[in-house]
Order: structure tokens, then C-alpha cells, then sequence
């Protein structure tokens, strides 16, 4: 589960239709989304302490380096910095670093220091650095990497696939109210639910809930402050789910309530599925994908009262629902899976 992975899965059926794909991953027993190409299990999911860690990191390196020795790739990318740094020294290894695209999807600014320690030292000898927006494309400049090394590819959609997706069934369908605004995304503090729920608390129509979809670790606490905010008859808190898209078309509206993002496929996803968006225009991302006014909102990051107020409006104006539907539609073409495949191909 997880927005980078959605993009490794929409990447490889895109590429597969042309390319042969290998797919190597570190851990083969939690792939949620589909793929095409040959799948290489490398058997190592992550761990938490420094040894567990630092074993992964030589397992994972060793086993590209053979898999990019057996196979003598053309093209070689990897996704996120879990998967950059041994693929980096793999391609080191085996003399392919003119060969490999390296992509960053998270804020940099919030990586730790080991993180942009070795950052510093190593994004300078792919062949690319991608950034999935502008902003990220502008956080990476301020390390040592040489700027004709790092672009900016947006993260892909498939609307042929999420249109049909769409039309399904959810998977709660008994449970699911009427008449909600919604949220996805991992239940981490970055998310800023807790934002999201001080927000809706403030709206008083007791037939208007919220539905999040997501798992993490800040679960408990997000029904503990729904309970303290009075609202916990009508917020609902759904697991991940494998097809997210029926809730969006349902939905009210969507908002993202996140403290930071690198490019927020979600709002992307959303506009696909006919859903007005409400944003934070928080870096890096939102204000990349959402005229405010034109085709969502985007309020002021930090500002609950705002946040009350957009959900207020876009519930109770119609005709400016169907606005940001109709000019939604309009933007998303861009971010097609087969023009930002041709991208990675052509750089």
C-alpha cells in the first residue's frame, strides 16, 4: 500500500506493453496493487534496529548487484530512498550507473540527518535524479548534485483504470453513510488528521460525517481526540483498502489535511474520480495540482478555521462542485501513465 507503490505498479504495466520488466522488491508478501513483468523477491523487509538495518542494506545490494549482472538491464530505476541507496552502490558495482534513474518521492526536508548525509554523497552519480514535483525538483538543488542531474516527473494516473475501478462496489458499503467528506492516507502525524478532525468538529450538521481511509500508528490517538471532540458518532476510520476509488466518487469532497507531502497523488486520484478537492497548500505538491477557486481549494496551511470554512462552502454551493469537477477533469491529462512513462524513457 502506499502512493509510490501505486506508481511502480502503473509504470510496469505501462512499460510492459513495450519492454520486458523485472520487478525486484524487498518484501513479495505485502504487493497490494497489479503489476506486469517477473517479480525478483529479495526477502528483506525493512527492521527497526541498526543491525537488522544494516544486514538489509548489504542483502539488498548483493542481490541487485546479481540481478543487474544476470539480466544487463537498459534501464534501471529505483523508488524512494529505502530502495536509491542500494541500488546506487549495486549500479556502482556492476557498471551501471549510466543506466540508473534514481526518484524521490518525499519532502527532503524532513529526512533525517544520516538520510541527507548519504544523499550528499551519493544522489551526485546516477544518471538522473527524479523529483516527483517541482518543489522536491527544488529542495534536491540545495544538495550537491549537479542540477542538470535532477528533474521533475510528476506521479502518474491511469483514468482508464480508476473510471472502471470507480463503478465497483466499496468494500464497506454497509457501514458507508450518505453524506461524507473524506481523507486517505497512511495514519501518521504527517498526515495531520488530527488537523483534519479539529476542522470537521466544527461543522455542526449532524447528518454531514467523515470517512478516513488508512492505516498507522496514530489510530487510537485520532479516535481518542475524535471522543474528546464530541464527534466520534460521525467520524468513521476504515483500514486501507485496495481500491480507494468508490469512496472518492461517493464522497462530498476530499480533503488533505497533510503537514507536508512530495506530491500528493491523492488529490490526483480525486480529481479523477469526479471528487471536488480541498488542500492544504502545504509543500510540496498541492499547489501544483489544484487552482484555488479554479478546479479545488487550497487554504492556507495551518489555518483549522479555513479549513472549516472550505468544507462549509463546497457542501452547500453545487453549482461549484461541478465546476471544480468539470475543470478537474480538464487538468488531469497531463499526469496520464502514458505520457509520464514516455518521460522516464526519454530522459
Amino acid at each position: 500500500m502506499g502512493g509510490s507503490e501505486r506508481v511502480v505498479s502503473l509504470l510496469s504495466q505501462e512499460l510492459g506493453k513495450r519492454h520486458q520488466i523485472f520487478l525486484a522488491v524487498f518484501n513479495a508478501r505485502e504487493i497490494a496493487y497489479p503489476y506486469k513483468g517477473e517479480l525478483i523477491d529479495f526477502s528483506t523487509p525493512a527492521l527497526k534496529s541498526f543491525w537488522g538495518k544494516l544486514s538489509n542494506f548489504i542483502k539488498r545490494v548483493v542481490r541487485l548487484y546479481q540481478v543487474m549482472k544476470r539480466h544487463q538491464p537498459e534501464l534501471i530505476i529505483s523508488f524512494m530512498e529505502s530502495a536509491n541507496f542500494p541500488t546506487i552502490a549495486a549500479s556502482v558495482l556492476s557498471g551501471n550507473l549510466t543506466k540508473t534513474k534514481i526518484s524521490v518521492h518525499s519532502n527532503p526536508k524532513y529526512f533525517n540527518i544520516s538520510q541527507k548525509l548519504t544523499m550528499s554523497i551519493t544522489y551526485r552519480l546516477p544518471k538522473r535524479v527524479i523529483a516527483v514535483s517541482k518543489g522536491v525538483a527544488e529542495s534536491l538543488f540545495h544538495y550537491p548534485i549537479p542540477n542538470n542531474k535532477i528533474v521533475s516527473i510528476p506521479n502518474p494516473v491511469s483514468r482508464e483504470q480508476i473510471s472502471y475501478l470507480c463503478e465497483l462496489a466499496p468494500s464497506v458499503p454497509d457501514s458507508l453513510p450518505q453524506n461524507y467528506v473524506l481523507g486517505v492516507g497512511r495514519l501518521h502525524y504527517s498526515k495531520g488528521f488530527d488537523r483534519l478532525l479539529k476542522a470537521f468538529s466544527q461543522i455542526k450538521d449532524a447528518d454531514i460525517h467523515l470517512v478516513i481511509l488508512g492505516s498507522g500508528e496514530e489510530r487510537n490517538n485520532l479516535i481518542n481526540l475524535a471522543k474528546e471532540l464530541g464527534i466520534q458518532e460521525r467520524v468513521h476510520l476504515y483500514n486501507s483498502v485496495e481500491n480507494p476509488f468508490p469512496f472518492y466518487r461517493k464522497a462530498n469532497c476530499f480533503v488533505l489535511s497533510s503537514r507536508f507531502e512530495g506530491f500528493a497523488l491523492v488529490i490526483l486520484e480525486a480529481l479523477v474520480c469526479g471528487c471536488p478537492v480541498i488542500s492544504y497548500d502545504c509543500d510540496y505538491g498541492p499547489s501544483e495540482l489544484i487552482q484555488n477557486g479554479i478546479n479545488g481549494i487550497l487554504v492556507k496551511e495551518g489555518d483549522i478555521e479555513g479549513l472549516t470554512r472550505a468544507m462549509e462552502v463546497l457542501m452547500h454551493n453545487q453549482s461549484l462542485r461541478q465546476s471544480f469537477i468539470k475543470n478537474g477533469y480538464e487538468k488531469i491529462e497531463q499526469y496520464d501513465i502514458q505520457n509520464i512513462a514516455n518521460q522516464y524513457l526519454l530522459l
